[in-house]
């Protein structure tokens, strides 16, 4: 695997999850799991390993307050739908951060793809 997927998978291992190979992209915050999916590319890969522990930092450094960001995350209905848009912008917008911050190359056009697709996923 490359040096950028490498910094990304120790940055994450720092904060204490382990990063499973598997065929799909998940964070899992009980088991302190994050999964990457095998079938990407390697530069897709990364990004999306990013986005996951975009969402690893955010909980970990705000754990005491994570429902109050995010109110209606637990309820349904539109609450519900804003929370977890709401909570995948803020991923990927920290998985950029922690990319920049391990001088990992990012191809932004290529990120922003990928990003946008995931979250019309959301709506």
């Amino acid at each position: 695997m490359s040096d950028d997927y490498n910094k990304l998978k120790k940055f994450v291992e720092n904060l204490g999850y382990k990063v499973i190979e598997s065929d799909c992209d998940s964070w899992h915050y009980e088991s302190r799991i994050i999964c990457n999916n095998v079938r990407r590319n390697p530069q897709n890969r990364v990004i999306y390993l990013s986005h996951e522990a975009g969402h690893a930092s955010i909980y970990d450094f705000n754990k005491e307050e994570y429902i109050d960001i995010f109110p209606g995350f637990a309820k349904d209905g539109i609450k519900k739908k804003v929370s977890e848009i709401e909570q995948e912008v803020l991923a990927w917008d920290e998985g950029l951060k922690i990319m920049r911050n391990l001088q990992i190359h990012v191809d932004l056009k290529r990120f922003a793809k990928i990003k946008t697709m995931c979250l019309q996923g959301y709506l």
